[in-house]
């Protein structure tokens, strides 16, 4: 009954982190940034599944963003990458809990954004300076960071509950 209860949440944070991102984040900006719900949302699978579990949810995820966004496989190999070590880390360092969110958004984020740092210096002709860029890596970190928390914070609850739901079922 659990796992088709997590199952089920999974889905319902697949298809709101697409949500939000598409019609909110994309739409609205918060400090001059844009938070990154389907990084956000990678973490928070890879904090309460297993690391297949994640890495297959970041693949699906990050096929989705490159459908819906054009981008031609880079969020797919990107999602990928990040779903595999998030959820080793998860699996093998972290517990559920909310500093677990705070040290793996900091940390997927920072490796998000210096690989699209690279990519745009790569594709660009404009030269982006390197203080520039950690300023608003920092300020990204942050953001995106206080979001993963809140919704860290809502799906441990959630968590605990189908914990003690489990415990008081005898069968």
């Amino acid at each position: 009954m659990r796992k088709v209860v997590k199952t089920i949440i999974t889905i319902l944070l697949f298809i709101i982190s697409i949500l939000l991102q598409l019609f909110v984040f994309n739409n609205i900006t918060l400090f001059g940034f844009k938070p990154n719900m389907l990084i956000i949302s990678v973490i928070l699978v890879g904090m309460y599944t297993n690391i297949y579990s994640t890495a297959f949810y970041a693949l699906l995820l990050g096929f989705t963003t490159d459908l819906l966004f054009g981008t031609s496989g880079f969020y797919t190999v990107i999602y990928s990458i990040l779903g595999i070590v998030i959820g080793y880390v998860s699996d093998n360092y972290m517990k559920e809990n909310i500093f677990s969110a705070i040290i793996l958004t900091a940390g997927g984020i920072t490796i998000l954004e210096i690989i699209e740092y690279i990519r745009a210096m790569a594709v660009s002709a404009n030269y982006i300076g390197f203080m520039h860029f950690v300023g608003d890596l920092l300020v990204s970190i942050l953001l995106n960071v206080a979001i993963a928390s809140v919704f860290a914070f809502v799906l441990g609850k959630i968590n605990a509950l189908l914990e003690k739901k489990q415990d008081n079922i005898y069968w």
